[in-house]
């Protein structure tokens, strides 16, 4: 047998035209015999009785007369009839909301989180920013109100601490630290020095306050390590992201909401009902210690509804005493990636350069109180989220941490 090859112009030509092809055949469908699947009437009667008879045959298979009648999931031994709902606009609106709320409560992953709160936003939240360097004048009743804190001033410690006994420490630990401060400050050259480089007052004084930070921080883990083995495993992080986000209630709505208020009939008595404020926070810490177990309670929990502690009510927009807005997706970001197993804070440092030009030297002592509040729950608030908590559910034990 031989094979003769034409032109394909010349194959084109001819009045019987093929091309041979060889097809593959799997093994689970060849059979000694051809089975041809059977020829069906398509005419709209036979059609129909086609889907009858596959109905008819899948209720035959059914085993037992209850489970003809009923399918075993639907049938309790009480009727389970659904809510009755209120479908008032405002109530419809609440519904949605809770669905939303409960739906992002299930959600697994931290990822999916994040991802599944910022994804109906497509130009982001409307969100009042919060800065670590950038205190307005005035701003510390706000940030009691939006993280609902009590503020205790005193010159000691709480009482939790007296039971840690570091006396025996100090001696060792205060000869260190003064040879840091003195090394620091008299006898080190930084770069901006050595080059002569032109850089402003506030950029120089977080240089030192980082050098000094750093060695002081290494000093301590050196000598109470031995001592508190906790502090032996202890993560360290340099510079660390801290981003924050949650929702704040409690205030007057502002002047654009009233205005959409006031055109909607059914939202006209709504008028002037507090409004949530979307809240970042974006903080800059020197450095951060991180451990396996968070912190033991300083306070009891059920302290938490103690009226003696007073938390200033802010009812005014946050704009009013210097808060900034801007649309951006939220994030939670606590210095460290999702699945870490130090995932606790033990203790931030930070620097309060901000204070060198800020022009309100009376508000200073009030601008460092709102730095720690909002440095410490901004913080406790993102690894909250990394512990499967949001701003739409409270936890269920308490986060402490420390910050200098």
């Amino acid at each position: 047998m031989s094979l003769i090859r034409l032109p394909r112009n010349i194959a084109k030509q001819l009045p019987l035209y093929r091309k041979l092809s060889t097809a593959v055949l799997n093994d689970e469908e060849y059979t000694a015999t051809p089975n041809y699947p059977p020829i069906l009437d398509l005419s709209p009667e036979k059609v129909l009785e086609h889907k009858k008879e596959a109905s008819y045959e899948e209720l035959r298979n059914v085993k037992t007369i209850e489970e003809k009648l009923l399918n075993d999931e639907e049938y309790t031994a009480t009727p389970n009839y659904p809510p009755i709902l209120d479908l008032s606009p405002e109530k419809v609106l609440e519904h949605k909301k809770e669905a939303s709320y409960e739906e992002l409560r299930n959600v697994k992953t931290i990822e999916e989180k994040q991802i599944k709160l910022n994804m109906p936003k497509y130009y982001g939240f409307k969100c009042y920013m919060f800065d670590e360097g950038e205190i307005p004048y005035g701003q510390l009743p706000l940030v009691q109100h939006i993280t609902r804190t009590h503020l205790i001033l005193k010159d000691e410690l709480p009482e939790y601490y007296n039971q840690i006994n570091v006396d025996d420490l100090v001696s060792g630990i205060k000869s260190d630290i003064e040879e840091v401060l003195v090394l620091e400050y008299n006898h080190y050259r930084r770069k901006h020095d050595v080059s002569n480089e032109e850089i402003d007052i506030e950029a120089r004084d977080r240089l030192l306050t980082r050098s000094i930070c750093h060695q002081i921080n290494r000093s301590l883990m050196n000598n109470m390590s031995r001592t508190f083995s906790h502090l032996q495993n202890a993560q360290i992080d340099l510079d660390p992201r801290i981003e924050s986000f949650w929702f704040a209630g409690g205030m007057d709505p502002p002047e654009n909401i009233k205005k959409y208020r006031r055109g909607m009939e059914w939202q006209k008595h709504k008028e002037n009902e507090p409004t949530n404020r979307a809240i970042q926070y974006i903080g800059t810490p020197l450095l951060h210690l991180r451990s396996r177990l968070p912190l033991l309670p300083i306070i009891a929990f059920k302290e938490a509804t103690n009226e003696d502690f007073k938390v200033p009510f802010f009812k005014y927009d946050p704009r009013v005493v210097g808060t900034l807005t801007t649309h951006r997706h939220v994030t939670n970001i606590p210095g460290f990636w999702p699945g870490d197993s130090y995932e606790h804070g033990l203790l931030s440092y930070h620097s309060r350069e901000h204070l060198i030009n800020r022009n309100f030297p009376h508000d200073n002592v009030d601008a460092l109180h709102r730095q720690g509040i909002l440095a410490s729950f901004g913080w406790l608030n993102a690894q909250a989220n990394y512990l499967g908590f949001t701003t739409y559910n409270d936890i269920t034990y308490p986060l402490v941490t420390q910050c200098a």
